[in-house]
């Protein structure tokens, strides 16, 4: 078994949790190179939620961003994870409101 200095948490939930809006602006800053906190896969993001500040401030590139998916990134961040996944074939939450679109 290999021996890893760190390990990092990632929680996976659906993207019907976040809206088309969020989607559009996710989008766009996966592609923008100054941006490295958010990375488009295949299925939907990954989002580094440490960039999120414990006093409830949020980095530039998030703003645009539901206040939906701002309580979604806090809550996992509370959650202990380094990073939220959102795919598009992961579980919902009931904890969390969906949107169709």
């Amino acid at each position: 078994m290999s021996n890893f200095p760190e390990e990092n948490k990632i929680v996976v939930l659906t993207t019907a949790h976040m809206t088309e809006q969020d989607n559009d602006h996710l989008s766009m800053q996966s592609k923008d190179s100054s941006c490295n906190m958010v990375y488009g896969t295949e299925y939907g993001f990954i989002i580094r939620t440490y960039a999120f500040g414990d006093d409830g401030n949020y980095p530039q590139w998030a703003m645009g961003i539901s206040t939906e998916l701002l309580a979604l990134i806090k809550a996992a961040k509370e959650h202990g994870a380094y990073m939220l996944e959102l795919d598009n074939a992961a579980p919902e939450s009931d904890e969390f409101p969906t949107f169709e679109w």
